[in-house]
């Protein structure tokens, strides 16, 4: 795993602005090199003494105690080591916060009406930082905000959010942001300069400015800078309201809100919420096992992620390993998801975990508990045991008559443990390609350097006339490259007394060239044994045959009748040609009730035919209802184009941006910007989402501040952003002019400056203004730094844009 705090070092350099001596130093030291000079001249020994250098500031970070940041606790533990080992501060203390009280490092516990006493020193000369995840309901309140608001009264303070700032919206950090400037010497946060944006300014007028940081170099550098320095770029800060608080979060229904955050989390934390699915209740310790051995690239964000996601209760907040229960819908939706291989992922990092444990035996590897079994179970194997129960019954596995079994059977189970899962089957299946879900191999096969042994043992057992076995025997030849025409061999011989055979025989001779024939007919016998999925697999094959886009529709219908994901694939494959919109609408009405994608593919297909709005808002919103942030995308870009909904598209942009969406928000701000009177408010969006990487939006930025009057510097640093300029930032105040009067007009800079101008009146659309500067840069960059120089190319390039437009 990488360390929890992998950039601990950039860390450390990016606070050392913190170096800065306290300027009413009283401390003293003998100054050996006066001493001596004055003994040579006076022949006495009288000791000199200078000032001596003094931090300047002794540094509080103050933990949140909430549950979900537990998770950080490594993470801010090496935070605070880091700022003891710099040497930078007088002294580094952590204390805790809860939702009612503070304690400090002595251990002494005081409200939160008198945590400000506690943080108090002469001169201002106490940092305080607030590490949160801002996750808890604490922070929807007044308390917590009026203890960190008093304190940014009292002396210099920052809130610190581990989480990546995408998270923000979703918590109770989700305040008006600006940026915050010094402007003298250190002193309390409510000194810092900054401007109220239109938005607070209209809602409160008593706000305070307090950084709101991300525990990122970059952050704590312009944080450190600016507050220590004086620099003028300032730093981000959220303004802390005097009365109100974020809004509560809208209460969210567990399964439509399981189904978003599948779509929209990290690849990480999404596979831990659907390893996690098989445990109605699970601890943070299991957790944290999962991402060590089942999920290394997870990160602690990954991990918060997951436990801000609002899929589980938390049982006891206060517990030193918190247990949380899986709401019921959200884990029924995760448990449909959830693949085989993630499964058994999950089931073998208990079992590693179990065997190297001091407590539990090897033999329990391979031991399910059933409440009616003939053993007694020691009560501290029960929860792995009972783990182990779930996922066989996940994957279809528990024996209904013993656990034990003797015979040909036990040779299979040897091989595979406990045979062969069913889930491989319920994955999903993209329109491209053949679903090659397969059983899966939990068994020495599994363990490098024992397939072998599993082969041996699966031959073994087929030999006894165990059909199942040849079956598992084509799954472990067939993941062994240059051995398919042996699973080929084992998979026709299972396939008398097993479908799934030749599902996976047609699976297997699908991907291989020139036997399309051959796979064709494998589905062909497994459809008419019953197997709808096969049928499925049998429309993919033949949509990829030039000329048999009949044949596959009907292929697909015939499985439709038992299967959503069929009738889905059918509208996508209806869709692509023009003409068949109406058949494509109507197989995605007939998946929607089990396939909220099919919903969202039919708004978005009626959204492109006139007269057809209505339906397909109907559909959109019907997906939005669960939080979709694409859906509410779409729904806004749906009812901004119809007149007199300009407000209603405008909530949907700003919901869907509130769901994760930063191109909703580029969309929000093109619609305030044809709205008059509402071009500040465009501004500001265009700054969120390019804050968020959004190149179009600081495009658009760049467009709106060049056809205002007066703002040609800003549209001009606007277009460098766009460009990604690495050149210092042009100052608010600086124009194109003083670059000719201060550097001259024949100075780099100054020809850098006039294109770039140049550029910023092109992305605005006027040429007429933009072509004119370009051929005079272009002419002073070929009179001065000649025709080949990068910055002269690039100029003509430019020009040559321009007027091609």
């Amino acid at each position: 795993m990488p360390p929890p705090l992998p950039q601990a070092d950039a860390i450390a350099r990016a606070l050392r602005p913190f170096t800065r001596p306290w300027r009413q130093s009283t401390a003293t030291l003998l100054d050996i090199d006066a001493t001596v000079d004055r003994f040579a001249e006076h022949r006495v020994l009288v000791p000199v003494l200078r000032t001596a250098p003094e931090r300047w500031f002794d540094v509080v970070v103050v933990v949140d105690d909430a549950p979900t940041m537990a998770v950080w606790h490594d993470t801010i533990t090496d935070f605070v080591r880091v700022l003891s080992l710099t040497g930078f501060f007088r002294a580094v203390h952590r204390w805790s916060l809860t939702d009612a009280a503070v304690k400090d490092h002595l251990g002494r516990s005081a409200v939160l009406a008198d945590a400000v006493a506690m943080a108090r020193v002469p001169q201002a000369r106490r940092l305080i930082l607030v590490v949160s995840d801002f996750a808890s309901t604490a922070w929807r309140g007044p308390a917590l905000w009026e203890l960190v608001a008093a304190w940014a009264r009292a002396t210099p303070a920052a809130l610190i959010n581990p989480l990546p700032v995408r998270f923000w919206a979703h918590s109770g950090i989700n305040l008006p942001t600006v940026r915050a400037m010094a402007v003298g010497p250190p002193g309390p946060t409510s000194s810092l300069r900054f401007k109220v944006p239109l938005r607070a300014r209209l809602t409160d007028d008593s706000w305070l400015p307090v950084p709101a940081l991300t525990l990122t170099p970059a952050a704590l550098d312009r944080w450190a800078r600016s507050i220590v320095r004086t620099d003028p770029e300032g730093c981000d800060a959220v303004l802390v309201p005097a009365h109100r608080v974020a809004p509560p979060l809208a209460p969210t229904t567990p399964g439509p809100a399981a189904e978003a955050f599948l779509r929209t989390a990290a690849a990480p934390a999404a596979r831990l919420a659907l390893m996690s699915a098989p445990f109605e209740r699970f601890s943070l310790a299991l957790l944290r096992l999962l991402q060590a051995k089942a999920v290394p690239e997870a990160e602690p964000a990954d991990l918060a992620e997951l436990l801000t996601s609002g899929l589980a209760t938390i049982d006891d907040p206060l517990a030193a390993n918190p247990v949380l229960t899986y709401r019921s819908a959200a884990r029924n939706y995760s448990l449909d998801h959830v693949t085989a291989n993630d499964v058994w992922t999950a089931n073998q990092a208990l079992s590693s975990f179990i065997a190297t444990h001091p407590d539990v035996t090897p033999s329990m590897l391979a031991l399910a508990h059933t409440p009616d079994g003939q053993e007694a179970l020691p009560a501290e194997l029960r929860p792995f045991a009972a783990a182990t129960t779930e996922t066989l019954r996940l994957l279809g596995m528990i024996p209904k008559e013993s656990l034990a079994p003797t015979g040909n059977k036990a040779l299979s189970n040897l091989g595979t443990q406990y045979g062969a899962g069913r889930r491989a089957f319920e994955e999903a299946v993209t329109q491209d390609r053949v679903e090659t879900a397969e059983y899966p191999a939990y068994s020495p096969s599994d363990q490098p350097g024992r397939e072998a042994e599993a082969e041996q043992a699966y031959r073994d057992a087929a030999a006894a006339g165990n059909t199942h076995a040849l079956y598992n025997l084509g799954v472990l030849l067939a993941s062994q490259p240059g051995r398919e025409a042996e699973a080929e061999q084992a998979y026709r011989d299972a396939a008398a007394g097993n479908t799934h055979a030749l599902f996976n025989l047609g699976n297997l001779l699908a991907n291989q060239l020139g036997r399309e024939a051959e796979a064709e007919q494998a589905y062909r016998d497994a459809a008419a044994a019953g197997d709808a999925k096969a049928l499925k697999n049998l429309g993919a094959l033949l949509s990829r045959q030039p000329g048999r886009e009949a044949e596959a529709k009907q292929a697909y219908r015939d499985a439709a009748a038992g299967n959503t994901k069929a009738l889905f694939n059918l509208g996508n494959l209806l869709a692509k040609p023009p003409g068949r919109e109406t058949e494509a609408a109507q197989a995605y009405r007939d998946a929607a009730a089990g396939n909220t994608k099919a919903l969202f593919n039919l708004g978005n297909l009626l959204a492109n035919q006139p007269g057809r709005e209505a339906e397909a808002e109907q559909a959109l919103r019907a997906v939005a209802a669960g939080g979709d942030a694409k859906a509410l995308k779409n729904l806004g870009a749906l009812l901004s184009r119809q007149p007199g909904r300009e407000a209603e598209a405008e909530q949907a942009f700003r919901d869907a941006a509130a769901a994760g969406s930063h191109r909703a928000l580029n969309n929000l701000g093109n619609l305030l910007a044809k709205q008059p009177g509402r071009e500040a408010e465009a501004e500001q969006i265009f700054r969120d989402a390019a804050a968020a990487g959004d190149a179009r939006a600081q495009k658009n930025l760049t467009a709106l501040l060049a056809n205002q009057p007066g703002r040609d510097a800003e549209a001009e640093q606007a277009y460098r952003d766009a460009a990604g300029n690495t050149e210092a930032s042009v100052d608010p105040g600086h124009t194109l002019a003083d670059s000719e009067r201060v550097l001259g007009p024949d100075h780099p800079n100054t020809l850098t400056s006039r294109n770039n101008l140049a550029g910023a009146y092109q992305a605005a659309g006027d040429v007429g203004r933009a072509i004119p500067l370009y051929e005079a840069a272009l002419a002073d960059s070929e009179r001065v730094l000649g025709p080949d120089h990068p910055t002269t190319r690039a100029i003509r390039s430019n020009l040559d844009g321009a007027q091609s437009t």
